[in-house]
């Protein structure tokens, strides 16, 4: 996994909604700063967990586990590689979730922003048809890593922990699936730290250049007729 921190730069997005709002603030500001301090924070405790996985699974703590059960601190080494790779997973999973709401406060494509409807579904996608940030927007809802995370988080939260493995030397996830495009997927044995690195080095930076061109969109429309809110039957204007 990338050793780098990573920003969405709130005050630059919060800073084109009041431009754009200005004396028609009704409370969206403050909704919209909820909402990204919890995305950034978010994304702070998955390098987190990130780093405390890797502390608790380099070979010695494994043998450790498998030989001795030992703990530190009163807690088992398991119970540390399993409590951050799951906290890495979840904090991931949520910040990927949280995504249609908190571009809802910024672009208003529905105007009641506690609506159900709002979410990673098909209509709600397609509200942002005529955004320049559609493509990647409808890129980010399929990708592959995006499913395999769902897969593994939703059946942690609603079924059971699916178990790490631990074989001396790494940490592997026991069997689980996922869909993807329709189609029921299956991982056998992954290799735990590997998941975890290529979901964070795939999604958090396709994550984070898809709001950099939510900006760029807002700037150039902006720039042209500015529109406080636009309601789901107004085409925005192209960056």
């Amino acid at each position: 996994m990338e050793d780098e921190c990573h920003s969405i730069h709130i005050g630059e997005i919060v800073a084109l909604k009041k431009a754009e709002l200005g004396e028609n603030d009704q409370g969206e500001i403050e909704k919209l700063d909820v909402a990204l301090q919890s995305i950034q924070k978010r994304l702070n405790y998955c390098e987190y967990h990130y780093s405390e996985l890797v502390l608790f699974s380099d070979e010695t703590s494994l043998k450790q586990d498998r030989y001795l059960q030992m703990c530190i601190g009163g807690i088992s080494i398991r119970t540390r590689y399993e409590a951050n790779a799951y906290g890495f997973l979840q904090n991931l999973h949520a910040l990927l979730d949280s995504l249609p709401y908190a571009l809802n406060i910024f672009e208003c494509v529905c105007t009641d922003i506690e609506a159900q409807s709002i979410g990673w579904k098909k209509e709600f996608i397609e509200k942002y048809a005529y955004y320049s940030f559609a493509s990647s927007l409808n890129a980010l809802s399929i990708d592959e890593n995006f499913s395999k995370l769902k897969g593994l988080v939703n059946r942690y939260k609603h079924k059971h922990v699916i178990r790490i493995k631990n074989d001396y030397v790494s940490l592997k996830f026991e069997d689980f699936t996922y869909m993807h495009n329709g189609t029921l997927e299956k991982m056998i044995d992954q290799d735990v730290k590997l998941m975890l690195s290529e979901c964070h080095d795939d999604l958090v930076p396709k994550y984070i250049s898809l709001w950099d061109e939510v900006k760029r969109g807002k700037k150039s429309a902006l720039r042209g007729t500015r529109r406080p809110c636009q309601t789901p039957d107004m085409k925005p204007t192209l960056a």
